[in-house]
């Protein structure tokens, strides 16, 4: 299935474009779908004006036109600086940005884990840049969805009836057959989708909603054999002369298009509630030009949305469009590749010196070529040479000039570009000015999550739970403590309600509130409890929220181990065991001395030849020294990065409870990794003031 496709079951499937009396009634929406899209043009032409900009291609919107044709990038500099930022905002290098609240108030760790496989699938990773892009240029992000699944047969080594031997198998190459499935993200331009009428506030309240369609001969011809087109439809559309394809006058129309030897068929598929059965449903309707309804058909969806994701970047008041980044800097880009293209011709005489010569007494002008070892025979005081004045000096101020007032314009500061502010500042002006640059990172990024990614989620949870029939095979991950695993998901039942929230920006800048979330976690422990109120203290969450963050889901359970999954074993079966030959672990949970005794004894009875005991006795002596280690009390100077009542000599890491370290003295020294105050670049942290 692809751009524009629907999965429906065949038994639901009808298409009530067959029946003349709805046919007739969709048709008469035709016109108002046209005037749409010609409502349009304004918006399609400084679009295509955006994208030329970015492409950095010369067009006639240029003033001047001289010898050289070079384009100045800034433009282009601009966006892919925002949106490579933006990017490593959203899905940042832990690989957790999904956050799911349920009703119970428990972690659904399989639904989590179904998510980020659909994120996956989805090469999300790769899609968010193209929308991000998309968003900077045409002022809107948009994304179409859909769900998918495919069949296909494979080859692989099983067993088969031996045909001479009745009841016996044998070694034989099978087919099997691989099915998979799932939600597909596209993305879709600006002007490829209409909206009626054109102030709604958002895609599930418009009226109607059109996207084009491009599709080549084959597929229009898949969509009449599985019934969602009618054939004298499809016929209807390919009539016509090739002189009506190419009628520019009739572009805004759907229909057969050409453009050089490349042929399209140009459908509408229009989302809008419409009367089939009793009362208006959620209906989807196909067009191929006037008069030519090619398919009538239910929303396949149980929740019956218009499957489209759709929010404008810098929201124009009153009108469900936003507007692009580059409309405010357009005239500027013209104006700096003028600059640019004047200076480059400017430089090219500047270059060359300009020979004077008096012809009456130098009769041999012919003669004076410029080459190596040219030799001219002149009078040197009759020859002089001049150079041509560098006005690409003043061009390529006027460039740099244009160049800060476009990226000031468009929001794109030195931190989005990699560099360090211009000019000598202390710490505390840096720190400030990276404050307030990642203020204009983060705003963007927030609103893209909730009006993108958080309903982006919720989408494949739907679509999961409508169109998923097999069991799933994905790596699932638990507690921190808990390694992940490979584990089979069957179709899940909708049981309780979700609540889905996308954390990208919160894992971007969690370094910094880890150290926050550290130096307040010091302030609870200082408490005491009397003054809690009837709370109790659990710092397992921070805990486990630090390690998420710094190490990883893959990393976090081996530095932080649950032991409360860990299940001893009876001594006389770890014996068992280890007479077979195999190696064996030990348990926090043993009893290490009732262990020793009774492996000491086996050890006596046996001689233990492969020495598999004696390895394990090592195993409990040792863990039995940590723990004498552990339930013993500190040293009175206190222990390091362990409150007490004063850090003793020599004892690193050690604040009073009760209190945030104010900051380090001179000469004192953080611990390794911490970010000096000075450079906090979360918004919200602030530097020292």
């Amino acid at each position: 299935m692809g751009y524009g496709e629907h999965t429906m079951a065949e038994d639901k499937k009808k298409n009530y474009a067959s029946q003349k009396n709805f046919r007739d009634k969709a048709e008469k929406l035709y016109a108002d779908i046209v005037d749409a899209f010609k409502a349009k043009d304004d918006q399609s032409s400084n679009i295509d004006n955006y994208w030329d900009i970015h492409n950095c291609k010369l067009t006639d919107k240029q003033a001047y036109s001289g010898n050289s044709a070079v384009f100045v990038p800034i433009v282009r500099d601009g966006v892919e600086a925002a949106v490579t930022r933006r990017t490593s905002m959203l899905m940042p290098n832990t690989g957790k940005y999904i956050d799911v609240i349920s009703e119970t108030g428990d972690i659904p760790y399989q639904t989590i884990a179904i998510l980020e496989h659909y994120i996956r699938q989805c090469e999300m990773r790769t899609l968010i840049p193209g929308v991000l892009r998309l968003g900077e240029v045409e002022g809107q992000w948009s994304l179409m969805l859909g769900w998918e699944r495919q069949e296909r047969k494979t080859k692989q080594r099983g067993r088969t009836p031996d045909p001479d031997k009745p009841g016996e198998e044998v070694d034989d190459i099978v087919d099997v057959k691989i099915v998979t499935e799932g939600p597909t993200v596209s993305i879709l331009p600006a002007q490829d989708l209409a909206v009626l009428p054109p102030t709604a506030t958002g895609i599930q309240t418009a009226d109607v909603v059109v996207v084009i369609l491009r599709w080549s001969k084959d597929k229009m011809e898949e969509m009449v054999e599985n019934g969602t087109f009618l054939k004298e439809g499809f016929e209807k559309m390919t009539a016509g002369t090739p002189d009506d394809w190419a009628d520019k006058k009739r572009t805004a129309e759907a229909g057969v298009k050409m453009k050089g030897s490349s042929k399209w068929y140009q459908v509408y598929m229009a989302y809008t509630k419409f009367k089939v059965e009793g009362g208006k449903e959620p209906c989807i309707l196909y067009f191929g030009g006037p008069n030519n309804c090619l398919g009538i058909e239910k929303n396949p969806y149980w929740s019956g949305k218009v499957p489209i994701l759709s929010e404008a970047v810098n929201l124009i008041p009153g009108s469900f469009w936003g507007k692009s980044s580059i409309a405010h800097v357009e005239q500027l880009a013209y104006q700096c590749n003028d600059a640019m293209n004047l200076g480059m011709d400017s430089a090219t005489y500047a270059l060359i010196p300009i020979t004077m010569t008096d012809p009456v007494k130098n009769p041999k002008v012919g003669s004076m070529i410029l080459a190596p070892g040219a030799i001219w025979e002149t009078n040197p005081n009759d020859t002089q040479f001049a150079n041509f004045p560098p006005l690409w000096k003043d061009a390529l101020q006027l460039v740099a000039a244009t160049k800060a007032q476009i990226m000031e314009s468009m929001g794109v500061n030195d931190a989005m570009l990699g560099r360090m502010p211009q000019g000598r500042k202390n710490a505390q002006a840096i720190a400030q000015q990276e404050s307030s640059a990642m203020t204009t990172i983060a705003d963007p990024v927030r609103r893209f999550e909730a009006g993108i990614m958080d309903h982006l989620l919720e989408w494949f949870f739907e679509l999961d739970q409508q169109f998923r029939d097999d069991e799933l095979v994905i790596r699932t991950e638990g507690d921190v403590g808990l390694a992940a695993k490979i584990q089979r998901i069957p179709p899940q039942a909708i049981g309780q309600r979700y609540f889905f929230k996308w954390n990208g920006v919160e894992q971007a800048m969690g370094a910094q509130r880890i150290q926050q979330m550290i130096g307040f976690m010091n302030v609870l422990r200082g408490i005491p409890p009397q003054q809690m109120g009837g709370r109790t203290l659990n710092i397992t969450p921070i805990i486990d929220y630090a390690a998420q963050v710094m190490f990883g889901p893959n990393i976090a359970p081996r530095v932080i181990e649950d032991n409360r999954n860990k299940m001893s074993i009876p001594p006389e079966q770890e014996d068992d065991i280890l007479h077979n030959g195999l190696d064996l672990g030990v348990s926090p949970l043993d009893d290490d001395a009732q262990h020793l005794q009774t492996h000491q004894e086996a050890a006596g009875l046996t001689g233990d030849p492969a020495g598999h005991v004696r390895k394990h006795i090592m195993l409990h002596i040792a863990q039995a020294q940590a723990k004498a280690q552990a339930a013993a009390p500190p040293p009175q100077g206190g222990q390091p990065g362990m409150p007490s009542m004063g850090a003793g000599p020599g004892v690193a890491g050690t604040p009073r409870p009760g209190a945030i370290p104010a900051g380090q003295r001179e000469g004192a020294q953080n611990p390794a990794g911490a970010l000096h105050p000075d450079q906090m670049q979360d918004a919200n942290a602030g530097a020292r003031g």
